[in-house]
């Protein structure tokens, strides 16, 4: 009984935290299926070498500076990483904290739905 009741005050505090709840991820998101998928990861924007950008969700980021973009990850269409919050040095992009997007899923495409807050 005392067990039971520690997990569901653990599962209470993580629902109240909100922001990434139901959130799945980068791996997790590329085996789902077709649909709105909540996905938990880091945000990586590099020249796409057409003038523009290529935005990443990430598994991970490096410790470099400016950091890489670690495996897994998944492009994001339709997005533009101006309207993100990014930091930027030598023409990369990334975001220092996890963040969770909403994107539309077919295949292996991810079209961006949004940031959440």
């Amino acid at each position: 009984m005392r067990l039971t009741g520690t997990l569901v005050g653990l599962a209470l505090l993580a629902a109240a935290c909100g922001g990434d709840a139901g959130a799945i991820s980068v791996s997790a998101a590329q085996g789902s299926e077709d649909g709105r998928v909540k996905v938990t990861g880091w945000l990586h924007a590099t020249d796409a070498g057409d003038g523009e950008q290529e935005v990443r969700l990430c598994g991970g980021l490096s410790d470099a500076e400016p950091p890489a973009c670690q495996a897994p990850s998944l492009v994001l269409s339709e997005v533009d990483p101006a309207d993100l919050p990014l930091e930027e040095a030598d023409g990369i992009m990334w975001s220092e904290d996890r963040v969770t997007v909403q994107a539309d899923k077919s295949g292996d495409t991810f079209v961006f739905a949004g940031l959440e807050e």
